[in-house]
C-alpha cells in the first residue's frame, strides 16, 4: 500500500483488517487463472511485436503508415514486457509460485508505465485511423498534410510528453525493501506523501488518461467512418466494368487493415472503459478504497487478459491483410531455416 504510517504491514495482513466484497481465497483463485494466461500472452506478444518491428524497418520507413506500424508495435512490445511482470506478481500472490523478494506492491509502481504507453498506442492508432479518413475524404491532398514529417512530429512529440509524465509520475513515488517481522521474505514498501499522491493521480489523469479516452473517441468515430466508406466503395467497384485499379485495391486493403486493428483495439479497451465507468457512477466503489481491494484487483486482472490479447493480435492482421508484410515475413522465415539447416549440416 502507499500509506506511509502502515508501510511496515503485509500487504496481506493490512487488507484483511477490513472486510472485503471478494475473499482473499477467491482472489487467489482469479489472480491465478488470470495472470496464468496474462504472462503467457504476453510472452508470446514479445516475439510477434519485435517481428513486426523488424519488418516494418526492412520494409522502409518511407510512408506514414509504415513509421505508425512501428512505432506502435514498439508500444505493444513496452506493454507486453509490463503484463508480463505484473502477471508473474500475481502468480506470486495467487502462490502458485514464491519469489525470493514479495514484489506485490511494485504492481502500483508500474501503473504510469502501462497507462503511459497505452496512452501513446491510443495515440498511434488515432493518428493512423484519421489518416486513412484523410485519405479517403481527402486523397489528393493526404500526402501533403500527413507527410513523413508531420506524422513522425506526432508520434515522437507525444512519445516524449509520455516519458515525461512517466518519469515525474515514478519521482513521485519513493520505494524502499524491507524485511518485515515474522516473514520470511523482504517486501518492497512504497511511500508518498498525500500532496505527491494527489499529484500523481492528477498528472495522469489530465496527461495520459485524459488524452486516451479522446483517443478513443476518435478512432469509434474514424473506425465507424471507414467501415461504412469501404462498404459503399466496394459497392461501387462492382458497378464498373472492366478490370479494378491495383492502387485503388491496394488503399482498400490498407484501410481494411487500419479497421480491423482499431476494431480489435475498442473491442479489447471497452472492458476496461466499462469498468472504469461502474466505478465513477456508483459511490460506493471507490477503486481507491482498501474494501474493495480485492475485487478491484480480479477486475484488472480480467482487464488485462483483454489488453494483451490486443497487443498480440496485430500481427495476424498484417500478416493476413498486408501482402508486402507477408512476403517479407516468408522472406524472414526462409531466411532463417536456411540458417538453421546450414548450421545443422556443418555440425
Amino acid at each position: 500500500m502507499w500509506n506511509s504510517s502502515e508501510s511496515l504491514l503485509d500487504g496481506e495482513n493490512e487488507t484483511s483488517l477490513f472486510p472485503q466484497l471478494i475473499s482473499r481465497s477467491l482472489r487467489n483463485a482469479f489472480l491465478m487463472a488470470n495472470g496464468s494466461f496474462t504472462l503467457l500472452v504476453a510472452l508470446a506478444a514479445l516475439p510477434a511485436n519485435f517481428l513486426n518491428m523488424l519488418i516494418f524497418w526492412s520494409l522502409g520507413l518511407d510512408s506514414s503508415v509504415n513509421i505508425n506500424f512501428f512505432a506502435l508495435s514498439a508500444a505493444d512490445f513496452s506493454n507486453a514486457c509490463m503484463y508480463a511482470f505484473i502477471a508473474v506478481i500475481w502468480l506470486d500472490m495467487s502462490e502458485i509460485i514464491q519469489l525470493p523478494l514479495d514484489l506485490t506492491n511494485l504492481q502500483y509502481l508500474s501503473g504510469p508505465l502501462i497507462i503511459c504507453m497505452s496512452t501513446y498506442g491510443s495515440w498511434l492508432t488515432a493518428v493512423t485511423s484519421t489518416e486513412r479518413c484523410f485519405s479517403v475524404r481527402f486523397p489528393l491532398k493526404v500526402k501533403h498534410i500527413f507527410s513523413r514529417k508531420v506524422t513522425s512530429g506526432l508520434i515522437a512529440s507525444m512519445l516524449v510528453v509520455q516519458v515525461i509524465i512517466m518519469i515525474t509520475s515514478l519521482a513521485l513515488v519513493r520505494w524502499r525493501v524491507t524485511a518485515l517481522p515474522g516473514s520470511e521474505r523482504s517486501k518492497v514498501i512504497l511511500d508518498t506523501s498525500d500532496a505527491e499522491r494527489d499529484v500523481y493521480i492528477t498528472l495522469l489523469f489530465w496527461g495520459s488518461s485524459l488524452p486516451a479516452s479522446i483517443c478513443f473517441c476518435v478512432i469509434v468515430m474514424s473506425t465507424v467512418f471507414l467501415a461504412m466508406t469501404l462498404r459503399q466503395r466496394e459497392r461501387w467497384l462492382q458497378t464498373l466494368p472492366g478490370q479494378r485499379n491495383e492502387s485503388v485495391e491496394r488503399n482498400k486493403r490498407l484501410a481494411a487493415t487500419v479497421v480491423a486493428i482499431s476494431a480489435i483495439y475498442i473491442t479489447c479497451l471497452l472492458p476496461g472503459v466499462a469498468i472504469v465507468g461502474v466505478f465513477t457512477m456508483i459511490p460506493n466503489l471507490d477503486i481507491l478504497n482498501i474494501q474493495n481491494e480485492h475485487m478491484s484487483l480480479v477486475l484488472i486482472s480480467f482487464v488485462s487478459i483483454f489488453q494483451t490479447v490486443s497487443l498480440m493480435a496485430n500481427i495476424f492482421i498484417y500478416y493476413s491483410m498486408n501482402s508486402r508484410y507477408k512476403q517479407c515475413f516468408k522472406r524472414m522465415f526462409c531466411f532463417a531455416c536456411n540458417k538453421i539447416r546450414t548450421r545443422n549440416h556443418h555440425e
